[in-house]
């Protein structure tokens, strides 16, 4: 079995969508914010949203909705319903195969760094709180790049840091701004789907593959280390 990417020396994840299964929290709050500020949420507009950093979600909030979108109380109805979870201590849900992934990683001896929109330090205590942080050499969070996915910025970042060559990195995102920002930076992209599905024609033109779940991903990641017969 042949993923048809080279052997990889290092692993690049997303979080938000990908390990950790919050892309429907966020919707569920947006739409929830919404509603408390007495505005009617665009969901095909809020897709676009999925993968990318604040300051490009408010514009395309507001490009979307119009300027009359009152942007700033949605942000804060929609962070107050996050800061209510965590005061509550509500379990965060991991992606099936997250844990897994990792794991094979580590026992293959493959360094892993983290890409995520999220900003720190909330990302690192989101994946702390659920047992998966010791896990990663690298952290690139929204909050550290000038230019956020989709362009190429964090996963050239994360290459550098890790100290190898973007080709010789396999990624892992779920969100067409991810996979976007993984190929432009030289990465061999897969693209797992969760809230956004696959544009075929643009996985066909930056030589992305799909996978159905993170237990596909580990099974590929280990075909490829495993001896030849």
């Amino acid at each position: 079995m042949s993923t048809g990417f080279p052997q990889p020396q290092a692993l690049v994840f997303d979080m938000d969508g990908l390990l950790l299964d919050t892309e429907r929290l966020a919707r569920d709050g947006f739409i929830a914010a919404c509603q408390t500020v007495g505005v009617t949420p665009d969901l095909d507009c809020y897709l676009r949203t999925i993968g990318t950093a604040s300051p490009n979600t408010r514009r395309i909030l507001v490009e979307g909705h119009g300027d009359g979108f009152p942007v700033d109380a949605v942000a804060e109805a929609w962070n107050e319903r996050f800061r209510q979870r965590e005061a509550k201590g509500e379990p965060l849900p991991v992606k099936p195969g997250a844990a897994s992934i990792l794991g094979a990683a580590a026992r293959l001896g493959l360094p892993c760094a983290l890409v995520t929109s999220s900003s720190d330090p909330g990302a690192g205590e989101r994946l702390r709180r659920v047992g998966l942080l010791h896990h990663f050499a690298l952290r690139i969070t929204g909050d550290k790049v000038t230019n956020p996915k989709p362009h190429p910025e964090p996963f050239q970042r994360a290459a550098a840091g890790l100290g190898i060559e973007p080709e010789g990195c396999w990624a892992f995102e779920d969100s067409t701004n991810g996979v976007r920002s993984a190929a432009a930076a030289g990465m061999n992209v897969f693209q797992i789907p969760d809230l956004v599905p696959p544009e075929e024609a643009l996985l066909r033109r930056l030589g992305i593959r799909v996978l159905p779940d993170l237990h596909a991903a580990q099974r590929e990641l280990e075909a490829t280390f495993a001896p030849h017969r």
